[in-house]
């Protein structure tokens, strides 16, 4: 069970089904709009047992639960597969308003009367299944830049899904932070976050403080 990539949405790996009944312990799961606490762990003890949220790369809880975290594999049924299954694919397919770039989807939301801080931009995407934009590469920086003005023929300012904490940038969707393209060099600090201003598209990303600041935004699915 997890929520990677769909902030506070919950699903069952197996089956993408998204999760109906919780048994979530108190204060659980970590309502933060920034956490890496995606995947569920189920707490038993002798008097108790109820589910938690947990970093899905560390292999123990926190302090207060000093255990090894064991799996709990789940089989279909029947028969066990002796042959390797015939694998099939299904045409890629964005939803409607957003549009395709190597195998993701993007939609840029440029009213020039509805902007939003960073946290709240960055809600609007979760709430379509996806998160504000993370850039990989060069390619797709330039092509993100062409989809916002292609909409109108102008440049606008708009989030990116960068955030600097623990004195590194992270991107929102947890992807690695492989690709940067900002302006100069500075020391960025805690509470800032990526955007591109309008008049800057040739000399690249700019920070500035995530709240208080409203923009356009470009989400990615």
């Amino acid at each position: 069970m997890t929520d990677l990539g769909y902030e506070g949405n919950w699903h069952w790996e197996h089956t993408l089904e998204q999760v109906s009944e919780t048994f979530w312990g108190e204060n659980y799961p970590n309502k933060d709009p920034v956490n890496n606490d995606d995947c569920g762990v189920m707490y038993i003890s002798e008097t108790e047992h109820y589910w938690m949220d947990h970093d899905c790369t560390e292999i123990m809880l926190n302090d207060d639960y000093a255990n090894d975290i064991a799996p709990l594999c789940q089989y279909g049924g029947g028969p066990l597969p002796t042959t390797t299954a015939q694998q099939t694919t299904t045409a890629f397919k964005c939803p409607e308003l957003y549009y395709p770039f190597n195998g993701h989807c993007y939609f840029a939301y440029l009213v020039d009367d509805v902007t939003f801080d960073w946290f709240h931009a960055d809600d609007e995407c979760k709430n379509q299944g996806g998160h504000l934009v993370s850039i990989n590469s060069q390619a797709e920086d330039d092509w993100i830049k062409d989809l916002v003005k292609a909409l109108d023929g102008q440049e606008h300012s708009y989030w990116i899904g960068g955030y600097f904490q623990d004195n590194q940038w992270l991107w929102v969707d947890k992807s690695e932070f492989e690709y940067s393209n900002f302006i100069g060099t500075y020391q960025p600090v805690a509470g800032e976050c990526i955007y591109q201003r309008w008049y800057e598209y040739e000399d690249g990303w700019t920070t500035i403080s995530c709240q208080g600041q409203l923009f356009g935004f470009v989400c990615k699915i």
